[in-house]
């Protein structure tokens, strides 16, 4: 795990910024992270499909759906998430970090919509 220590209540914890939960047969990791300031996962070579863990039974359910799929749990790191749960799923990021993911999803939606505009006007010859 990749941690980084937070101090609550005057009682120093790892807190970890990834968790492997799970491991597939072809050995790729169903990875949680808190990197965007809430808990979310996704296999490893899809970061792009991440699931948001709001609660506790979004996670319940997401280990459902691993065993379904015939992952094999890190019980050890699944009962980490579950005892730290609250701890892990709060936003530590500093001020700058939001700014700037802040900035860069303003950035990406403005060139998503200019491209969507574009591809209007092409189809109008314009």
């Amino acid at each position: 795990m990749d941690k980084t220590k937070i101090e609550i209540n005057n009682i120093t914890i790892q807190h970890a910024k990834k968790i492997i939960l799970a491991h597939s047969k072809k050995g790729e990791r169903y990875i949680l992270d808190n990197i965007q300031g809430y808990l979310s996962a996704h296999w490893e070579h899809t970061p792009t499909h991440q699931q948001i863990i709001a609660r506790v039974w979004d996670l319940e359910l997401i280990k459902s759906n691993l065993i379904n799929q015939g992952a094999y749990i890190d019980w050890e790191n699944y009962q980490y998430v579950l005892n730290h749960f609250a701890e892990l799923n709060k936003d530590n990021r500093s001020i700058s970090q939001i700014l700037s993911q802040g900035m860069k999803q303003v950035v990406t939606s403005w060139t998503d919509a200019f491209q969507a505009l574009a591809d209007a006007l092409k189809k109008f010859g314009i």
